[in-house]
């Protein structure tokens, strides 16, 4: 069975990490997904730094450590000790939100100035 739909949101708390399981025709449902995770590339073996259970097809998620830098992720379905194929995604560096200047206007066609 296979990962789709990786994506992430970041906040000051948490890195979450989203997928979705769809159940394909003659595959089994997995034992949990594997999470592996860090700052440098990373692949879908040995022990995941982290596992969720599965349940059922649909929508899964994880909280990851807060951070700023770049993150390396590959999610993978387990099932009977077997990992399926990998996700992989990189979650780029934080960049700082950029501040408004003061005195902000905006000129209607009807009154900009000839």
């Amino acid at each position: 069975p296979s990962v789709s739909g990786l994506a992430f949101a970041r906040s000051a708390s948490a890195l979450l990490v989203s997928w979705t399981w769809q159940d394909a025709a003659s595959t089994g449902t997995p034992d949990d997904f594997g999470v592996w995770y860090g700052s440098a590339p990373v692949a879908a073996s040995g022990t995941p730094d982290a596992v969720v259970t599965a349940r059922q097809p649909g929508g899964y998620s994880i909280a990851l450590p807060a951070t700023n830098d770049r993150v390396y992720v590959a999610v993978a379905a387990r099932l009977d000790g077997r990992i399926g194929p990998a996700s992989l995604l990189t979650v780029p560096a934080a960049v700082a939100a950029l501040t408004s200047p003061d005195r902000q206007g905006a000129f209607l066609p009807s009154t900009w100035p000839n």
